[in-house]
């Protein structure tokens, strides 16, 4: 198996458990307002850039 696959396994594994993690905690979307959605839309797509950066360099480190 190459890497790219491997990290993908690994990936997909990682999601599965932070999802089953997740399982566990109340979500209460009901009370947001538009502001406070509009604010953690916002907030998650910067940490998914800022991951997405990461993982860039950590493969860059790796070659």
């Amino acid at each position: 198996m190459d890497d790219f696959q491997n990290n993908k396994q690994k990936f997909t594994e990682l999601r599965r458990l932070a999802e089953q993690a997740l399982l566990g905690r109340p979500v209460n979307g009901e009370r947001l307002g538009v502001s406070d959605a509009n604010h953690l839309i916002h907030e998650i797509q910067v940490h998914q850039i800022e991951l997405e950066m990461q993982n860039e360099e950590l493969r860059r480190i790796q070659l």
